[in-house]
């Protein structure tokens, strides 16, 4: 009897020991592709007082805008400020980045009021920055990455692929070849 509750409290200890919080990732720069005079520095902080400006000349365009984070982490969720305005037409695009990779997470509506929306990834990704493909003012007023550090330490489960097509067929014959 009391080995077995010994072997049970190693076996819970070690699993706690693997077990890592979920933490704040903080965003080191907001780094637009484009130049369109409006002012990202506000995703840098978390004052509500503090928001992105909207910017009305030459911004009607879609722009990626680069958040690059402190360090490499296993992303688990983001966290957007909604203030104002609805724009199911033109959504912001949210992606993550690991180095060139780019791995779509998510659209980002504006469909609530003054509140934190929450994109909780069903599985964590390895990322470095997370980019929002964005037109216009159609953004979130704020931005918030939560994960863990990616350590030496850190066990990394392997995805197989994402996506496995067995079958592709063209709406009209074009001659052109469509094999996997």
């Amino acid at each position: 009897m009391k080995k077995t509750i010994l072997a049970l409290i190693l076996c819970f200890t070690t699993l706690s020991a693997f077990t890592q919080t979920e933490e704040r990732i903080t965003i080191v720069s907001a780094i637009p592709s484009e130049n369109t005079g409006q002012d990202y520095s506000s995703w840098l902080n978390d004052d509500l007082n503090n928001l992105v400006p909207s910017a009305w000349t030459g911004n009607s365009k879609w722009v990626d805008v680069t958040l690059k984070l402190e360090k490499k982490a296993l992303i688990s969720r983001l966290s957007f400020y909604d203030f104002e305005g609805v724009f199911t037409d033109k959504p912001a695009y949210i992606y993550v980045l690991n180095g060139t990779q780019k791995i779509f997470l998510g659209l980002f509506e504006g469909l609530t009021y003054k509140t934190f929306v929450d994109l909780k990834l069903t599985q964590p990704l390895v990322g470095d920055a997370i980019v929002v493909h964005k037109f216009g003012n159609n953004i979130p007023q704020k931005i918030k990455v939560f994960g863990q550090s990616i350590t030496a330490t850190t066990v990394l489960a392997v995805v197989e692929d994402r996506i496995k097509l067995l079958s592709i067929s063209a709406s009209e014959n074009t001659g052109q070849g469509y094999t996997p």
